[in-house]
């Protein structure tokens, strides 16, 4: 049997699998990283641009066409910062990661400071309060304790959310200043904090490591919000700084090391610290406020920058309109090995694989595109103003989304996507081999980190990487697929320590995982692109979108809802969605089934160059025809689920009109989070605990039918009838 959905089971497309799974090699991912990492390169830098080179350059080398899509955006730089006891607490942080002598990297004069992007300028001095991580829910238990940050400097460790959310609700609650540090419990030095226990002589992040990191609220250009940032050298409308659509942060803000934010923590008094709030270091944290003050001076250089996406493709030879896109950002706050150019070194292997399947004869059968991102640790910049420049080309041409951005940070296989892509990478999974040496496929491997269980995968919607816009704002089916750590440890994030020495000893010994990465991202994309029939199943989507209905009655029950607000319009159209998702599974099924009789003159007509049959001109066209239908109703399914209005919702919260998918999103409170339903969450937050006559139910209510209307919708799609 073939083995991937939806495929036509013809003996020459296996063996195209086959060629290509015996092609990613680790020692040419190893000298791509050590190439990628042999110099810090911050976005809009020249280090990122010797790596824009780079990655042209080995793209060109293996035969593929190469595009640099360029363009002037607004960048965040730093120029120093200092953080200092007011007498009589006699403190000078460090804010200097330590250079150890058997890494060199960590002595590179180029080595960014550390600093959280976008933090504006300034010199603010008070109380330091600790805040556990920053969230609403932590600055209102603080408020219910007594303790008030107005006026005062925020202390809140990094993890549970978006740091960038962490500095808003901080500027919420009154915080004149914030400083975030990395805490030992939290995944940064789990087996305890000597120098023995930490990097150089382990993976775990040393008592001098900082964590850097955006504090941007926004997604691509602040200046531009909604429409592309011009090419270099070009004029565009841009906004100013202050201007609240930039959703820029308002107060200086700064991370630190758990070495710098030691002396701050053990000074604190107050009320002790509430259960959950207690941290790795060896002493009982308090909360303040107080009664020591700290002094924190930061001042950035945010200015205009160039950038520059690297994307390679391969034209299909029966839709070239039609587009399987592999996106991996390559900027980095220092020397990024893991995050991101692990996967980077992944994509470039699948490029090298692609190109040479490409030289014996296989061409896809739809355009196969390679893109390498700049600038997403800024704000997901390079991805974001690529989506606005191409919207409408996008909308009409994408039909997938496959993202890749730490291929390798640990050894447990994660996977996330879009419910109709599911079946899809499972099924792929069982086709790739386990990295050694492990034997057995990455599935068996899966299923193991599973506890034996069928195992499960994230959803998308979140943030944290380029495939926001593919899944947020354009609505493009999309998939994210890594190794992370099975110990909650990636401790080397947006630190000096994420380099190649670091990977080499203890991220990915071998390079074996960076190769099943790149094994599996490049059998996702040959099987999507040469699909008779596109591989999507939206009963998985539909039954899914059924569980989210339920936990939206669980949560509006828990928030007070008056009975006036019904989800019964979400329950009438999920059973439509179902219904056209099962129709759509069975018009596949019986297009494949016609297709059948000339799939073999497909793959077998033609010319023959090396081992791989090129198809005929007229079985292209055959192939073309037969089917293109179909797959624009299962292409644009994904597209239904957006409203033209995006996620603007009570006048209390945060402008969110570029964020359009009703079914998945951040929440306004967590940018890195998925939220299913966010536009009813974010509607019942504001709500909650209101009187039934309350405008804010009414909100609720609306976001409900706004959910309804969009799988309705996706139901029509699905069915591919005007009525």
């Amino acid at each position: 049997a073939c083995g991937l959905l939806g495929l036509l089971c013809v003996a020459v497309h296996a063996q195209v699998w086959k060629d290509f799974l015996k092609l990613p090699n680790s020692t040419s991912a190893r000298e791509h990283l050590r190439q990628l990492t042999s110099r810090p390169h911050l976005a809009g830098t020249p280090g990122d641009l010797w790596t824009a080179q780079y990655v042209a350059s080995q793209f060109r080398a293996y035969g593929l066409e190469v595009i640099d899509s360029s363009y002037d955006v607004y960048l965040p730089f730093p120029v120093s910062a200092r953080l200092r006891g007011v007498p009589p607490f006699q403190y000078e942080a460090v804010l200097k990661e330590t250079a150890f002598p058997e890494d060199p990297s960590t002595s590179d004069p180029d080595v960014t400071p550390t600093y959280n992007g976008y933090s504006p300028s300034g010199t603010v001095s008070g109380e330091v309060v600790y805040a556990n991580y920053g969230r609403a829910e932590d600055f209102a238990q603080l408020a219910a304790l007594g303790v008030s940050v107005a006026g005062r400097i925020a202390l809140v460790r990094y993890g549970a959310i978006y740091r960038g959310d962490k500095v808003a609700q901080a500027t919420i609650a009154g915080a004149i200043g914030v400083i975030i540090y990395s805490d030992p419990i939290d995944g940064v030095a789990m087996n305890g904090t000597s120098p023995a226990e930490t990097y150089p002589n382990t993976k775990w992040l040393p008592s001098q490591g900082v964590q850097r990191g955006s504090i941007f609220e926004g997604f691509g250009d602040p200046l531009t919000p909604g429409w592309p940032s011009p090419e270099p050298g070009q004029t565009a409308e841009r906004i100013t700084v202050s201007d609240p659509r930039a959703l820029l942060p308002a107060i200086p803000t700064q991370p630190i090391s758990y070495g710098d934010a030691g002396p701050i923590l053990a000074a604190l008094r107050g009320t002790p610290a509430p259960s959950g709030w207690q941290g790795g270091l060896s002493f009982p944290y308090h909360i303040g406020p107080g009664p020591i003050s700290v002094e924190l001076t930061v001042t950035s250089n945010n200015t205009i920058a160039s950038v520059h996406n690297i994307c390679a493709y391969i034209n299909g030879a029966s839709e070239p309109d039609r587009m399987i896109i592999l996106g991996n950002h390559r900027d980095a706050w220092v020397f990024g090995a893991a995050d991101p150019n692990s996967g980077t070194a992944s994509m470039l292997e699948v490029a090298r694989s692609f190109g040479i399947l490409h030289q014996q004869g296989w061409t896809p059968q739809r355009t196969i595109m390679l893109c390498s991102w700049d600038a997403e640790e800024a704000g997901t910049i390079g991805s974001g103003e690529f989506a606005e420049r191409n919207r409408q080309l996008l909308d009409e041409r994408a039909v997938v989304y496959l993202n890749v951005d730490t291929s390798v940070s640990g050894g447990d296989f994660l996977a996330s996507a879009m419910p109709s892509l599911d079946d899809l990478i499972i099924s792929a999974s069982k086709l790739v081999p386990a990295p050694a040496p492990l034997t057995g496929t990455l599935y068996d491997e899966w299923i193991q980190e599973s506890g034996g269980r069928p195992p499960t995968l994230g959803r998308l919607g979140g943030c944290g990487s380029d495939y926001c816009s593919f899944v947020c704002h354009l609505g493009v089916p999309s998939a994210d697929v890594r190794f992370e750590a099975d110990d909650d440890g990636y401790p080397m994030y947006h630190s000096v320590y994420d380099d190649f020495r670091w990977m080499d000893l203890f991220g990915d010994p071998g390079f074996v995982r960076h190769v099943t990465i790149a094994q599996l991202w490049g059998l996702l994309a040959i099987d999507i692109a040469d699909s008779a029939v596109l591989p999507f199943n939206y009963s998985r989507y539909a039954a899914e979108t059924l569980g989210y209905i339920r936990d939206t009655d669980t949560l509006l029950a828990s928030a007070g809802a008056p009975a006036s607000v019904s989800t019964l319009p979400m329950y009438e159209a999920q059973a439509r969605f179902a219904a056209a998702a099962q129709a759509v599974n069975q018009k596949m099924a019986a297009t494949l089934a016609h297709l059948h009789p000339y799939a073999g003159s497909i793959v077998q007509a033609g010319q023959h160059a090396g081992s791989h049959p090129r198809p005929s001109e007229l079985a292209r066209t055959a192939f073309r025809l037969a089917a293109r239908p179909l797959n624009d109703q299962l292409m644009k399914a994904e597209r239904a689920m957006l409203t033209l209005h995006g996620l603007d919702g009570p006048a209390e919260g945060p402008a969110r009109s570029w964020y359009r998918h009703v079914i998945y999103a951040p929440a306004a409170a967590n940018n890195y989070g998925s939220t299913r339903f966010p536009g009813i969450v974010d509607a019942a937050y504001w709500a909650q605990g209101r009187p039934a006559s309350d405008d804010r139910w009414t909100e609720v209510q609306h976001q409900v039918w706004v959910v309804a209307r969009a799988l309705d919708s996706a139901a029509r799609v699905l069915n591919g009838n005007i009525v």
